[in-house]
């Protein structure tokens, strides 16, 4: 019934432990995950706002770009034209040629029909011809200079100067001669694409034919013509002098087919530049190191941390207010369960013995056979009161941790055969065997026989209690090493895995079909747990259900016996 009733109050116990738990959960870490998804949905929202002013900065970065590519662009294009219109109209090509900015160029007569000239295919004719080395190379020179005096004056075909620039590179001409072939060349190829097209004229406007794109000058009556990767070059070069600002720079991208979208559209960090540039975007790349976001990114990183390190405490702070309270009600009802224990353990012998003392005192001068065995009767019960009362007086010198005893050389064996002495005395009733190996020749050891010789009575009862049917019990002392090592084995019931990780711990007691009817209130092996730890030593357990436990104290040998 006692026990019941403890299993009862225990079950209350933990049901208010919880009950605590849940409370502290709600009083400590509710509050704690509030704030910290406030802080975190103030930091995003912060995030998003500085995303937007980011945004915007980066938008008006990129527009800026834009508008300086088209303030650059006109300025070249009206310091080109001021370069044209500053000489006379049959030196363009020459002023074109040997500015270096453009790739081709055409003046009014080039899309018209002329009669080509004579003397420069009779010229190329007679260098052809010309087997002496002098005299071919003063041809071709003549040659060269007829060639490109007339095709920078605008005098020759221009079909007719391609092939014959063409037919000087191929004899071996000079770097200038090569340059004014490809000039030529790319001035040829203009005029074949807009024959291609339709042979519209693009005077007046920047168009594009394949890659080539042809700038009207001077009214209509020049058009410089520039490929595709120097435009690239000159817009990239204006990017790169934009200075650097809302924490990157502006560089040149291509634009894909599939890129698509309005000839100006901010997505995405780019900006798609205005017809004849089209094909290109400006992109902004920002600095190492110089995103404004990443900074919010940290913060926000950084806040989390916090937050989660404030959740992690407060979950640390609640499970372990948590164990303080259920240490602290386990502690109280240890107590409640100590005094009942305590009160039934000791009533009985007490009750006992006052029981046979009135059977005597009422019986007067009885039988004296009676008369001893009531009074060996009384022995015993004072003898169990008397070992109740020392675990008691242990169990209070253990609760107070007192270095108490008294460490002298001591014969373990001695202390062995006192402990089994002890036991058949206080058990004589008991009926079962009780062997003592100990081994001859062992070192002595500093200890408290009385105390040591306690712990060993102690797992010599404990021994006898959890017995089972099997009552055999083996003490044995041997050396190992520089210890001595005491070992109570039984056959008993054995101890289960579970109960082994607590069975030193204070009023712990296993719970098996014996553990009801022993009675006991659990301090017998604390003790000897502590009463081991006081002398240096060390227990281990080695136990199976069903076939028994190895209880074994090892404790140092003096130096001076090894």
């Amino acid at each position: 019934m006692g026990r019941a009733r403890t299993s009862v109050s225990r079950r209350a116990a933990r049901g208010r432990a919880w009950a605590a738990l849940l409370l502290l959960a709600l009083v400590v870490l509710l509050p704690a995950v509030t704030v910290g998804w406030l802080v975190l949905k103030a930091v995003e929202n912060r995030r998003i706002a500085v995303a937007k002013i980011v945004e915007d900065a980066r938008r008006g970065f990129l527009e800026a770009g834009a508008a300086e590519v088209g303030r650059a662009w006109t300025g070249w294009r009206e310091a080109f034209e001021a370069k044209l219109r500053g000489g006379d109209p049959g030196d363009w090509r020459a002023v074109a040629f040997a500015s270096g900015e453009v790739d081709g160029f055409l003046v009014a007569e080039d899309f018209e029909d002329r009669e080509r000239l004579r003397e420069p295919f009779e010229l190329l004719k007679a260098v052809e011809a010309e087997d002496a080395p002098v005299a071919a190379r003063r041809l071709r020179e003549e040659l060269r200079s007829v060639v490109m005096t007339a095709w920078l004056r605008g005098e020759m075909p221009l079909a007719q100067a391609a092939f014959l620039l063409r037919r000087l590179a191929d004899l071996g001409a000079d770097a200038e001669v090569e340059r004014a072939r490809d000039f030529a060349h790319v001035g040829l190829r203009w005029l074949a694409l807009r024959e291609q097209a339709g042979g519209k004229s693009p005077e007046g406007a920047e168009r594009w034919m394949a890659d080539l794109l042809g700038v009207a000058l001077v009214e209509g009556q020049a058009t410089a013509v520039l490929r595709a990767d120097r435009v690239e070059r000159m817009l990239a070069g204006w990017l790169a002098a934009v200075p650097a600002r809302a924490g990157g720079r502006l560089a040149l991208e291509g634009v894909g087919d599939e890129d698509g979208g309005a000839a100006v559209a901010l997505a995405g960090g780019h900006l798609r530049l205005p017809e004849p540039f089209a094909a290109w975007r400006i992109a902004f790349v920002p600095a190492e190191g110089g995103d404004a976001l990443s900074g919010i990114d940290r913060e926000v990183y950084w806040l989390a941390f916090v937050g989660a390190a404030v959740v992690g405490l407060s979950c640390l702070l609640a499970v372990f207010l948590h164990r303080v309270m259920r240490r602290e009600a386990r502690l109280a009802e240890l107590k409640n369960d100590l005094v009942a224990t305590v009160s039934h353990e000791l009533k009985t012998p007490v009750a006992s013995i006052r029981l046979l003392v009135d059977t005597l005192l009422r019986d007067g001068a009885a039988d004296p056979r009676r008369v001893r065995e009531y009074l060996e009767l009384i022995s015993r019960e004072n003898r169990r009161l008397g070992h109740l009362i020392s675990n008691f007086l242990s169990f209070s010198r253990m609760e107070r941790d007192r270095d108490s005893f008294e460490l002298e050389p001591a014969d373990p064996g001695q202390v062995a055969a006192e402990a089994a002495r002890v036991f058949h005395e206080r058990h004589p009733e008991w009926g079962g065997t009780l062997e003592v190996d100990s081994a001859s020749g062992l070192p002595r050891i500093r200890a408290d026989a009385e105390a040591l010789g306690t712990a060993l009575g102690n797992l010599l009862d404990n021994a006898r209690k959890y017995g089972g049917s099997n009552r055999w019990i083996r003490l044995g002392v041997r050396r190992d090493g520089e210890a001595v090592v005491f070992s109570v084995e039984d056959r008993g019931i054995g101890i289960a895995p579970e109960d082994q990780r607590r069975i030193f711990e204070r009023f712990y007691q296993a719970h098996t079909r014996l553990s009801d009817h022993v009675g006991g209130v659990g301090l017998g092996l604390s003790i000897v747990e502590f009463v081991v730890r006081k002398h240096a030593g060390c227990i281990d357990l080695e136990s199976t259900p069903g076939e028994g436990s190895v209880f074994t104290i090892r404790i140092p040998a003096m130096k001076e016996d090894l």
